[in-house]
């Protein structure tokens, strides 16, 4: 019986060393591609000054709002993707220190969103943090105070 439960907790250890691993690699992922909305943002703002620089036939250029927009949703698409990489670095963390179960639970529905890679990280997410060994994994560790 005691074999069993320490064979248990070597495949608990593993499979939760295993996920951290993976969302830390989409944290990097996702860090990378953020810096895609800044290229974004950059070539509409290089874009924008040098066709309102142009001089053209008619002597209109376009609104200088619309520059602004276009590098608006740059910065905006690189802030959303900058907090998913952090939150998923924060989830490999929370599965290293065996803390806040509920809180990796959310971010695996958030990943499962993922199409592909993403929702076979979080279907593995579900399958390992819902074994009761695993979820006495992180009752244990809840009970010791933070570490400093």
């Amino acid at each position: 019986m005691e074999d069993d439960a320490s064979r248990q907790r070597v495949v608990d250890d593993v499979h939760l060393k295993v996920l951290s691993l993976a969302y830390k690699v989409t944290a990097g992922l996702a860090a990378f591609f953020s810096l895609f909305g800044l290229l974004y943002a950059g070539f509409a703002g290089v874009m924008f000054i040098m066709l309102a620089r142009m001089p053209n036939q008619r002597g209109d250029a376009p609104p200088p709002e619309l520059g602004w927009i276009f590098g608006c949703f740059g910065l905006l698409a690189f802030g959303i993707m900058i907090a998913l990489a952090a939150l998923n670095w924060h989830v490999g963390r929370c599965l290293d220190r065996r803390r806040s179960r509920t809180f990796c639970y959310v971010m695996a529905v958030l990943t499962c969103l993922n199409v592909g890679y993403g929702t076979a990280i979080g279907v593995c997410t579900f399958l390992v943090l819902g074994r009761p060994s695993v979820a006495a994994l992180f009752r244990s560790q809840e009970a010791l105070p933070p570490r400093v």
